[in-house]
C-alpha cells in the first residue's frame, strides 16, 4: 500500500505497530474519510477511482483479486518453506521482528512447512506466474499501455520478495516472459516516482 500512495503522491502517515484506538491488529489498514478499510483489495478498489480518475473494470477486479488472493499467498507460502526465505524477510523487516523472524526461521519453516498452501488449497507459484502472466494479454500494463493503480498494486506485493531476496520471486519470474518483461518495465517506470522501496 505503501508504494501505491508513495507513487501517486499521496499525503499519508505511516503507523508501526498496532492502530492506534482499533482492536483491529492486521495491517495493512487504511482510513479514508471516517471509513476504516482493512483489505488491501478492497484498498486498490477503492482508491482506483481517486488516484487513476475512474473506477476499475470488472477485468481488472479480478485481476487484482487473484494477485492478492492466490499469487500473493503462494509467494507467502513459498516463503514460508525455507529457511533461507524466511531469513531474507527477518534481514528485510529489521528491528526485533526481524531479528526474531531470522533466528527462529528454520522452526518456523518445519512447523509451518505446507500449512499455508494445504489450508487454502494453492497451487503452485509457478501455475499463478503462467496465469498472471496470461492476463497481462500482450498489454505493457494490465492497465493497457499506461500503467494504472494495479499494476502499482501488484509491483509493490511481488517487490517485497525481491528485495526479500527469496526464491520464490524468482520462481515467479521464471515462470511467464510476460510478467517478467511487465516486472522490468514496471521496475524502471516506478523507480522514477518511488525512490525509496
Amino acid at each position: 500500500m505503501r508504494i501505491i500512495l508513495a507513487h501517486y503522491g499521496v499525503r499519508h502517515r505511516t503507523v508501526n505497530g498496532k492502530k492506534p484506538n482499533s482492536s483491529y491488529t492486521k495491517i495493512p489498514v487504511l482510513d479514508i474519510n471516517d471509513r476504516q478499510i482493512n483489505d488491501s483489495h478492497i484498498m486498490v478498489k477503492n482508491l482506483a477511482p481517486v488516484l487513476d480518475g475512474k473506477s476499475l473494470t470488472p477485468e481488472l477486479i479480478e485481476t487484482e483479486a487473484f494477485f492478492t488472493y492466490k499469487v500473493m499467498l503462494s509467494l507467502e507460502a513459498d516463503t514460508m518453506e525455507s529457511c533461507g526465505d524466511l531469513c531474507g524477510c527477518g534481514r528485510l523487516l529489521g528491528g526485533c521482528f526481524g531479528c526474531l523472524l531470522s533466528c527462529f526461521s528454520c522452526c518456523l519453516c518445519c512447523y509451518l512447512h505446507g500449512k499455508l498452501r494445504k489450508s487454502k488449497n494453492l497451487l503452485s507459484t509457478e501455475e499463478y506466474g503462467v496465469a498472471l502472466g496470461g492476463k497481462l494479454n500482450g498489454k505493457r500494463f494490465f492497465h493497457g499501455e499506461e500503467m494504472g493503480i494495479v499494476d502499482v498494486s501488484i509491483f509493490g506485493g511481488i517487490k517485497a520478495f525481491e528485495e526479500a531476496g527469496n526464491s520464490s520471486f524468482q520462481t515467479l519470474m521464471d515462470s511467464s516472459p510476460e510478467l517478467k518483461a511487465w516486472f522490468e518495465s514496471m521496475q524502471k517506470s516506478v523507480s522514477e516516482t518511488v525512490k525509496d522501496f
